[in-house]
């Protein structure tokens, strides 16, 4: 007979082992809730989207998914773009845009603070569990956490990298086939969470071909290599090299771009990057990390080691090599930015290396000061954006500008203030090596030294935050209230954006619309302005009356300032009114050619369609250079013409037979009106200046090319 006591005592070594899983995880699950609970506040504190386009084109797609199944752009089709849009659609479900904000918000906050978990097990192939412990936290308290607030990729894809790093270091650890397979699945599903991410299968491969490289095998393999053979391989890689770059330039615009025409700047504002990202990190887990690639001596060489610092190696050869190349490409065609937001994913692993050196108290001298110099390079020669708060592509910068804002901390006090952290940081780094045999000692150094970089990291993320944060709100209090005001007045029926001559500084405006406003289905503009995201329509004139074609979907239109349509005006919010139109559509006047502050260039025009009861009248324009006092400027010759409206062969208002003509002189400071009788509309006037003069010539920012101030009106009775 067989005793039942063997299986009682299995059982309760079980229920054992299941409760010391449970017990262990709690400090990790502490940290995951603290962290996420903070980020759930301040990201319930951010009121409204501000960095368009890319929050409101991952909305416009996400919404379309929600309830279609297919992504698109103001109401077009668009092709699959990344993962997190499907992610975030079923919080587009609710139909309230300010609950569904909400829950888009809170599932990039609890992505993004899921990278905690990978990260600790990354950090647990080298280190303790107390040291990786403080690497999961500071890897999910890095100042780019701001990014939970914000509707774009940066939550989900810093997760998934920081999950395929820890994948591809413990299969090439283990050398197990199903490890291999997982981390090789989830690098190839990286791509389609962010594009970046496409380096890390080629990531994975340097790793493995440089774990290969350093191994036993290849050592013995290489100690038979004559001189001639080393020349061979030297060749080898130089052809590898050049048919790799032959090859991503055939299939990237961006890497042909930036390495064939732009190498400098590939170096330049690479440096930037990396420069905002160590202060971000606190300098000093860049210093360490950097430096736990050289093995102290004595230490043995564990698979796990081996593996760990060739992932390390790589990464940072691919996220640097890509950060670098995406920067100098968009100074080519965007502006010149400091890209720290692509160097993010390599926090994971340079933490789990400070880890590994809190653990060994150690550290190689030579290696340290290498660091320490290319640490210290980079910070100096990083621009920090001290006027341009919240920088969002560089969170890491936010610990420097608040003590430019809060401390009054200039360029050079910011200098002091990180030069003199990469001095303490080197100096906590050797501290336990010089106080080893006094373990006490040197076990506070390690602890106060993992609290200072903890310390810095999350006040760098409350201090990014909470400008991000700031800054929202002023876009929201500047935005006509409630921000659903369109959807309130057409019951969700839908309805069109008109606008024209829309600048940098409008165009947010209307993305704002766009996203708090449903109903707000197509973006239409009179003189073929041309902002995304997605499409932008410009419609024919039909007819000399202002008929427009096509005639829109739907009974409501949004105007902006100089259009007037045939309808009944049922709102006005701010520079924008509300129609309920006539079908079909048209317009009653527009204007073309000025700038939202009133100046035109050197060509402006006013159409008159359509005047009440269709009979002749008076039309009053004024024009002048008041604005432009005392600026030395030639005076302008202006030509003013009236004449018939008619439809010109590229369906556009035009100047048809001229009426009357006036001519005037501006000059700095001046202005003036005039008056001319009308026909009957349809009536166009035309405005002509030349020459015209800069602002940006006589010491001012603003580098238009400017002619006068313009104003036109119309009435039935002659003005008094």
């Amino acid at each position: 007979m067989i005793s039942a006591a063997p299986r009682e005592d299995a059982a309760a070594a079980a229920e054992t082992s299941v409760f010391d899983r449970v017990y262990a995880a709690v400090p990790l699950a502490f940290v995951f809730v603290c962290l996420s609970s903070l980020y759930v506040w301040q990201a319930y504190n951010h009121v409204s989207p501000w960095e368009f386009g890319d929050e409101l084109q991952l909305t416009q797609i996400s919404r379309a998914i929600a309830h279609t199944g297919h992504g698109a752009r103001r109401g077009q089709p668009y092709g699959f773009h990344t993962l997190y849009t499907f992610l975030t659609a079923p919080g587009w479900w609710i139909g309230s845009t300010t609950k569904a904000y909400e829950v888009v918000k809170y599932i990039g906050v609890f992505t993004m603070a899921a990278a905690v978990f990978p990260a600790y097990f990354l950090s647990r192939l080298i280190a303790s569990k107390r040291a990786s412990l403080f690497a999961a936290a500071a890897a999910g308290a890095i100042p780019s956490f701001a990014y939970t607030s914000l509707i774009l990729t940066e939550p989900l894809a810093y997760f998934w990298s920081t999950l395929c790093l820890f994948l591809v270091a413990k299969g090439l650890a283990t050398r197990s086939r199903r490890w291999l397979l997982v981390a090789a699945a989830a690098c190839l599903i990286a791509p389609l969470v962010r594009g970046q991410l496409a380096v890390l299968p080629a990531i994975f491969v340097l790793a493995a071909l440089a774990l290969g490289w350093a191994g036993a095998p290849a050592r013995r393999w290489r100690s038979r290599w004559s001189r001639r053979d080393w020349v061979s391989g030297v060749v080898l890689l130089i052809g590898a090299i050049v048919v790799v770059n032959a090859i991503v330039s055939s299939r990237s615009h961006e890497w042909l771009i930036a390495t064939g025409y732009y190498r400098g700047r590939i170096i330049d504002l690479g440096i930037w990057a990396a420069g905002a990202f160590t202060i971000g990190l606190g300098i000093l887990p860049v210093v360490a990390g950097l430096s736990a690639l050289f093995r102290p001596k004595g230490e043995p060489r564990t698979p796990e080691l081996r593996a760990f610092a060739a992932v390390l190696a790589a990464s940072v050869v691919g996220f640097g090599l890509y950060a670098s190349v995406k920067a100098a490409f968009i100074s080519t065609n965007f502006a010149t930015r400091i890209e720290e937001r692509n160097l993010i994913y390599l926090a994971p692993v340079l933490l789990a290396a400070t880890a590994l050196w809190l653990d060994r108290r150690r550290i190689l001298l030579v290696p340290l000061l290498a660091a320490a110099g290319f640490a210290c390079y980079v910070v100096l020669a990083t621009p920090y954006a001290l006027d341009n708060v919240p920088y969002d592509d560089a969170f890491g910068l936010s610990i420097v500008q608040m003590t430019n804002r809060r401390l009054s901390f200039a360029i050079s006090g910011v200098e002091w203030l990180v030069v003199g952290t990469l001095v303490v940081s080197v100096a906590l780094l050797l501290a336990p090596r010089l106080l080893e045999r006094r373990r006490a000692v040197s076990g506070a150094v390690v602890g106060l030294t993992a609290a200072l970089v903890l310390a810095w990291s999350l006040t760098g993320e409350i201090t990014g935050s909470n400008a991000s944060n700031g800054y929202s709100r002023t876009v929201l209090d500047n935005f006509p209230s409630p921000p659903n005001w369109l959807d309130r007045i057409d019951g969700g029926k839908g309805a069109i954006y008109m606008g024209q001559g829309i600048d940098s500084g409008h165009a947010f405006g209307i993305n704002l619309m766009e996203f708090w406003n449903r109903s707000l289905k197509q973006i239409w503009t009179l003189d073929g302005t041309d902002f995304g995201p997605g499409h932008t329509l410009t419609p024919d004139l039909a007819a000399a009356n202002g008929r427009l074609f096509p005639d829109p979907p739907v009974d409501y239109v949004v105007a902006d300032t100089g259009i007037n349509l045939v309808g009944k005006v049922v709102g006005t919010f701010g520079r924008w009114r509300v129609y309920r139109i006539e079908h079909p559509l048209r317009t009653a006047q527009s204007v073309t050619g000025l700038f939202a502050d009133g100046w035109s260039g050197d060509f402006a025009a006013y159409n008159q369609y359509a005047t009440p009861g269709g009979h002749a009248g008076f039309l009053t324009v004024n024009v002048g250079r008041v604005a432009a006092f005392g600026a030395p400027a030639r005076p302008g010759n202006v030509t003013i013409k009236l004449g018939q409206l008619v439809v010109g062969p590229d369906h556009e208002p035009a100047l048809g037979k001229v009426i009357a003509v006036r001519h005037w002189r501006a000059l700095a400071g001046k202005e003036t009106s005039f008056v001319i009788r009308t026909p009957p509309p349809p009536l166009r006037v035309e405005i002509r200046v030349s020459p015209t003069f800069s602002p940006h010539d006589y010491g001012a920012s603003d580098q238009r090319q400017l002619g006068v101030q313009a104003a036109f009106g119309f009435s039935v009775s002659k003005p008094k």
